[in-house]
């Protein structure tokens, strides 16, 4: 309790948000995942169109950048709240290193002994 209250409020809200995206993904997974991969979705996306998951995943951030540059210049956004938009940003921002690192991981020379 102690090493909580020397926290800094700043980063007690930081730390906070961490745990509301954690929520936010395993909710979103049962969504967009499947029972075998919580990232089917972006997996198969990038599939599609045949390019890598984590680059997938980039067009989705790319996507919510756009949503707020739309929010900077125009005030106003209509489906979706800024701070779901960052929120949704914070995800996939983490989505994509995590793909990322599976993408490097496989394509290493030794992965293939792992």
């Amino acid at each position: 309790m102690a090493e909580e209250r020397a926290i800094h409020p700043a980063s007690q809200e930081f730390l906070k948000i961490l745990e509301d995206i954690r929520s936010l993904h395993l909710a979103k997974s049962k969504d967009y995942g499947s029972d075998t991969d919580p990232f089917a979705n972006i997996r198969n996306g990038a599939e599609f169109v045949g390019i890598s998951p984590w680059r997938g995943c980039m067009v989705r951030v790319c996507d919510k950048i756009q949503r707020l540059k739309t929010y900077c210049q125009k005030g106003t956004l209509v489906h979706e709240s800024v701070e779901d938009t960052l929120m949704d940003l914070a995800c996939y921002s983490i989505l994509c290193l995590v793909l990322h690192r599976e993408g490097e991981s496989d394509a290493r020379p030794d992965a293939a002994a792992q």
